[in-house]
């Protein structure tokens, strides 16, 4: 099984957000919050999950799947999504080394 990018900081610091006192539903947060940070990191081109920016995006993702609005979360969060999005662009290979 591959190793997890979620901790349990952060399954904590979720719930805490979220105002979940019980633990019955971890496994699904921690699901919802993996999906979302490989979501957000897809858009992003960013995987430092020490980027406070990012880790803001991921759990407001995960709040928008647990509410069942998750259509939502995209045109919300666009200009967050697409400065972290400009900010590790790449850019296109250079063409003319061939």
């Amino acid at each position: 099984m591959a190793e997890s990018l979620i901790t349990d900081a952060m399954v904590a610091e979720f719930k805490a957000h979220m105002h979940i006192t019980h633990s019955r539903e971890d496994p699904y947060l921690r699901g919802l919050l993996e999906t979302s940070a490989a979501a957000v990191m897809a858009i992003t081109n960013d995987d430092d999950l020490t980027d406070k920016r990012l880790i803001e995006l991921v759990y407001q993702r995960a709040r928008y799947a647990y509410n069942d609005q998750l259509e939502w979360f995209d045109a919300n969060f666009q200009s967050m999504l697409m400065n972290l999005a400009i900010e590790h662009y790449e850019g296109v290979p250079d063409q003319d080394n061939e």
